[in-house]
């Protein structure tokens, strides 16, 4: 079996336009990566990285034509493949979105922010298994993925799964104690549950936390709806504490 070939890159130039593309300055970036591209024809590296600056500057046609001569000198690079996953994201397509987030994971399997993202599609696409599967491998690579917890939990409420769903909150709030929209999320597991109390807590935290959020006080109603029942008087305070807030139902 003949084994991927060594491509030559200016890392230099890489180097350069890898810090001007966490500045935002894409522009400058691609001016870079064009003199190393003159120098190097074949550099998949460099026409992999102005791909993504392209991308950036929403110039799509440029992007996905320098990824794809990216791929095509080096068909396993998982940041090229990466990136022109992102363009088909771009553009809805999301069969080859798949496709493409697939083909990274392949090149480069313990690289967590690629199952994020595909895990994060299939819940678009509806189909919770797969992204379980794949915040699932998140979180067997980093165990303190905290955001993958929440993006689970969300995948097993798709399923109607809230006891697995409120174990991944509880675990995102050991790590986290102070993130209000997590303890939004289990407050809304809760409520699915039709378990009030529990939900009126974390509600009521949510406004300790967040005062100004009109979420908080929606939720702490709807909790105290189902302690005391539609004409709960704490409730429609509640309401109108969230209309103050912009709720405007």
């Amino acid at each position: 079996m003949l084994t991927q070939p060594v491509l030559a890159t200016d890392t230099e130039a890489i180097k350069k336009a890898n810090e001007l593309l966490a500045k935002f300055q894409q522009r400058e970036a691609i001016l870079v990566l064009n003199k190393a591209i003159q120098r190097d024809p074949k550099d998949a590296t460099a026409f992999a990285k102005r791909g993504q600056a392209y991308r950036e500057l929403n110039a799509t046609t440029r992007a996905k034509q320098d990824l794809d001569r990216a791929i095509s000198l080096n068909p396993h690079m998982a940041d090229a493949l990466f990136s022109r996953a992102l363009c088909y994201m771009d553009e809805k397509n999301y069969p080859k979105t798949i496709e493409y987030y697939s083909k990274a994971i392949a090149a480069e399997p313990g690289n967590v922010e690629y199952y994020g993202w595909r895990g994060k599609l299939y819940q678009t696409m509806n189909k919770p298994k797969e992204s379980i599967d794949d915040f699932s491998k998140v979180l067997s690579l980093d165990p303190n993925a905290r955001w993958a917890y929440a993006q689970r939990a969300f995948s097993y409420q798709q399923t109607g799964a809230y006891d697995k769903a409120l174990g991944d909150l509880n675990k995102r709030l050991e790590l986290d104690p102070k993130n209000f929209d997590c303890y939004e999320q289990r407050g809304q597991n809760y409520l699915k549950m039709k378990d009030g109390k529990q939900a009126e807590a974390d509600f009521a935290k949510v406004i300790e936390l967040a005062p100004n959020y009109a979420g908080g006080y929606v939720g702490h109603a709807k909790a105290l709806t189902l302690l005391e029942g539609p004409s709960s008087k704490k409730a429609a305070s509640d309401l109108a504490q969230a209309r103050k807030h912009g709720y405007d139902k």
